[in-house]
């Protein structure tokens, strides 16, 4: 968790360059309200590398028998020269270092950013039911909002990192609000607590 604390205070800092370049260059705000599209990209990305760590962790964990294994667990394809390492390592930490460097491995072709890939993601860690068990953790906003919440901050983010923005029908870059990515990064703050404490 103190990984994504320090993401997302990053992410954060970038507002305070916004709001100084905005107040003081006010000819230059619609170019300022990039910083507010580069804050939503950061957001999305400390989220998906949080889910990640969490991923890793919890697999970690079964893997040296500290969690109980399950059949995604079970189920996870390794390739057979990771598993070679895994068994001739001479000692745990160098098995464990074997473990989660393949993980990594296939885990960096997944992105866990969509409430679907969550879902898969913390499946690995037999976490079910995800939406259901964060909700009354997230003031009883119901699972369903959770979820389109997020797949809308998510779809934002991808029209940022893929079409620069831009509605293709004007040309036009969407409007863009400090106060809405301001309370998107509350609800993707708030939502990773509440994944930690399930975890």
């Amino acid at each position: 968790m103190q990984k994504f604390t320090l993401n997302l205070q990053s992410v954060k800092d970038l507002g305070q360059i916004y709001v100084l370049v905005s107040t003081n260059f006010p000819l230059i705000e619609e170019k300022a309200d990039d910083i507010l599209r580069a804050k939503i990209v950061l957001m999305v990305s400390a989220f998906d590398t949080f889910i990640h760590d969490v991923v890793k962790v919890g697999m970690r964990e079964i893997f040296v028998g500290r969690r109980l294994s399950h059949s995604k667990y079970n189920d996870f394809k390794f390739s057979l020269s990771a598993l070679n390492n895994i068994n001739s390592s001479s000692n745990q930490s160098e098995k464990i270092n074997y473990f989660e460097s393949e993980l990594e491995k296939i885990n960096s072709n997944d992105s866990f950013q969509s409430p679907k890939s969550i879902e898969y993601a913390l499946g690995l860690i037999d976490i079910k039911n995800v939406w259901t068990l964060v909700s009354p953790l997230m003031g009883n906003v119901s699972a369903m909002d959770i979820k389109n919440r997020l797949s809308l901050i998510v779809q934002r983010r991808n029209k940022i990192a893929h079409e620069s923005d831009h509605n293709p029908v004007t040309g036009d870059k969407y409007p863009i609000q400090k106060s809405d990515v301001d309370n998107d990064i509350l609800f993707i703050e708030n939502l990773c607590q509440a994944i930690y404490t399930l975890v």
